[in-house]
């Protein structure tokens, strides 16, 4: 399937779950790409084998912990849109690249009075992205360059965006984040830091 279709699809997770429950269906029960995708669903009949699952580290407590848990959430309920011209969150070959700082504003936008409420941020803290985006860093999930940036750079090497560069966190491994993962974004390639 052509990734722009493919994208498309996965924009609405309805969609993108009725499609593949169809083909399941229209594949019949005995073939093994039917039973991948059951399995993959949840609705598999492989009483006999078990579907192996990535284990998800923990995420520590903490403001940074709460981002991340709602980014595991949104990737998990598909609330969060990934690999598309308009996502926030896009798998590379290296993990899942975070676009900063847009990811972070949705989030405090959502979360601000519940989680930061719920932690103590100190009075001299003015302004609650660099902050939030501080206490992601802490965990330690995220990749440096080699010179020590910690937001790494992509450019849109096809598609809608063609030659449009973005930034973000890159979360390595990509399971920290999520169980089940999408395939790579193709259309993203990795710039050199400047």
């Amino acid at each position: 399937m052509p990734l722009e279709v493919r994208s498309w699809l996965e924009q609405d997770g309805q969609v993108w779950d009725a499609f593949g429950r169809s083909f399941a269906v229209s594949a019949g029960s005995a073939n093994p790409i039917s039973q991948i995708v059951e399995a993959a669903a949840g609705t598999g009949q492989l009483a006999d084998q078990e579907v192996q699952r990535t284990p998800v580290d923990p995420i520590p407590q903490g403001l940074g912990g709460d981002f991340m848990r709602w980014v595991r959430s949104g990737l998990k309920d598909r609330s969060l849109v990934i690999n598309t011209p308009e996502a926030l969150v896009h798998r590379v070959p290296d993990g899942l690249l975070l676009l900063s700082p847009g990811i972070f504003r949705v989030f405090l936008l959502s979360h601000a009075e519940q989680t930061l409420g719920a932690h103590e941020v100190p009075e001299t803290v003015a302004d609650p992205l660099r902050h939030l985006q501080r206490e992601v860093f802490k965990l330690g999930w995220h990749v440096n360059s080699d010179s020590g940036v910690t937001l790494q750079a992509y450019v849109w090497c096809h598609g809608p965006k063609l030659g449009v560069k973005v930034h973000g966190v890159l979360i390595s491994p990509a399971q920290r984040l999520a169980e089940v993962l999408p395939a790579v974004n193709a259309a993203l390639e990795r710039q050199a830091p400047a």
